[in-house]
C-alpha cells in the first residue's frame, strides 16, 4: 500500500501525542475543541476588557464638524418645489379598518 503525506502526518500526530502520553502520564493533556473554546473565551474577555477601559477612561472631545457638498447632491430644488400633501381628517371608519 502506498503511504500518502496525509497518512504520514497522522501517523506522525498520533505517534508524538502517545510519547507525549508516555512521557507525562500524570498530565491530563486538554482536547482541542476545549483548548478552543478557552483560547476564544480569553480572547473575548480581553476585547472586553478593552472596550470597557475605552469606556471608563477615555472622554471624547466635542468639536464642529463642517462637511461642504456640491450644489447638485443636495437638489434642493426638487425637494422645495414639491407641494406639500394636505393632512386628511381621520374618520370612523378609517378608525375602524387600523383596528382590523
Amino acid at each position: 500500500m502506498r503511504e500518502t503525506p496525509g497518512s504520514l502526518l497522522t501517523e506522525g500526530l498520533a505517534a508524538a501525542h502517545n510519547e507525549r502520553r508516555i512521557l507525562f502520564p500524570e498530565k491530563q493533556i486538554m482536547p482541542s475543541l476545549l483548548r478552543l473554546i478557552f483560547t476564544l473565551g480569553v480572547l473575548a474577555g480581553l476585547a472586553y476588557a478593552a472596550m470597557f477601559a475605552l469606556v471608563i477612561y477615555v472622554e471624547p472631545r466635542e468639536r464642529e464638524v463642517s462637511v461642504i457638498l456640491p450644489r447638485g447632491q443636495l437638489q434642493l430644488e426638487q425637494i422645495i418645489d414639491q407641494p406639500r400633501p394636505t393632512p386628511q381628517p381621520i374618520t370612523e371608519q378609517d378608525a375602524e379598518q387600523a383596528e382590523n
